[in-house]
């Protein structure tokens, strides 16, 4: 699986800042809307094409959709679902990370309809500053991430625990990655 998406899954980006509320509802990948734990990779790939890829076993399996924007700087963006995704493999993991890589093993070129995700909150390319007035104030770690985190709970939907995290270079973000996991 692809960079940042694959760092963020393996639980290698430090705890951040503790939000009151999910930061995250939906994610617009072009004109779909994806709903964490509730939108599949088939659905994905089935509006986007690509292959779904597989990883390991048990705990460690992992399934993804990665596509590559081309540009002056090319961007990977990937879908995955861990073991929480279940058989249907819910999408559990979504990144967007500018890639100096212009093919990646594994990666579709992305159609006309994906050229980015739309978080509902600063993005890709989004400043330091920008990002931290929109979630609050944290700093980066020493490998220049920022990571926020949620844990909400309701008599519905039982315990959610969302995961967001930025890589940053000169102050810039070059990479956004954001989980989701639900207990009932």
């Amino acid at each position: 699986m692809p960079g940042f998406a694959n760092e963020v899954l393996g639980n290698r980006v430090v705890s951040g800042k503790a939000l009151k509320k999910a930061p995250v509802k939906t994610v617009k990948a072009g004109d779909l809307e994806v709903k964490p734990e509730i939108t599949t990779l088939t659905v994905i790939a089935a509006k986007f094409g690509g292959m779904i890829q597989h990883h390991g076993d048990a705990g460690d399996s992992t399934y993804w959709l990665c596509y590559l924007v081309p540009g002056k700087e090319a961007v990977a963006i990937t879908f995955a679902s861990g073991e929480i995704g279940g058989d249907e493999h819910a999408v559990t993991v979504i990144s967007i990370e500018n890639s100096a890589a212009s093919s990646i093993e594994g990666c579709s070129a992305a159609p006309a309809g994906l050229t980015g995700l739309d978080f509902g909150i600063p993005g890709l390319g989004s400043k330091l500053g920008a990002i931290t007035r929109a979630l609050g104030r944290e700093k980066p770690d020493t490998a220049n991430r920022l990571k926020y985190n949620s844990t909400t709970a309701s008599a519905d939907e039982g315990s959610k625990l969302q995961t967001l995290t930025y890589r940053l270079q000169n102050d810039v973000a070059t990479g956004v990655a954001f989980t989701q996991a639900s207990t009932d």
